[in-house]
């Protein structure tokens, strides 16, 4: 949680925030909402959601790569994995252990104006906007609980 809000890359982005969207976006679609740790057991989960998780160690990754094979929907918010357990960025870039789940490298960013927007190209189809990286496995999720 510090290290989110101790290197804001836009004023209104704090970890609360972020947490908030994703729980009140979660709740008023009645979905069931359990928030628990990050290092928590995901078992039976079909939905894991890490709005803001910036520290993400080997052992989380493993986890929420064991959740994704077995069949739950992941749901990262900006800056997960942004930066390794001990503060430091990623010397492989941006996403460290979740690089294979997520499929993707971020070597380079920057935060942009209010107002002012950046479509993502390499992606099919095109994701005007992107704002989120969502991995998931090829089955649909059977219940609405989730885990923030």
């Amino acid at each position: 949680m510090w290290a989110y809000d101790a290197q804001p890359h836009n004023a209104a982005a704090t970890y609360w925030q972020q947490t908030v969207t994703y729980y009140s976006a979660l709740r008023s679609l009645g979905v069931d909402v359990d928030v628990i740790s990050a290092s928590a057991d995901l078992t039976g989960y079909v939905l894991v959601v890490a709005p803001a998780i910036t520290l993400v160690t080997a052992e989380m990754a493993s986890r929420w790569t064991a959740a994704a094979q077995g069949g739950a929907f992941l749901v990262c918010g900006p800056r997960t994995a942004f930066r390794t357990p001990g503060g430091a960025t990623w010397t492989d870039g941006q996403f460290g252990p979740l690089s294979t789940l997520v499929g993707a490298r971020l070597l380079q960013y920057d935060s942009l104006r209010p107002g002012v927007t950046q479509d993502i190209s390499g992606a099919t189809p095109p994701i005007p906007g992107l704002k989120v990286t969502v991995c998931r496995a090829p089955r649909p999720p059977t219940r609405t609980r989730a885990v923030l």
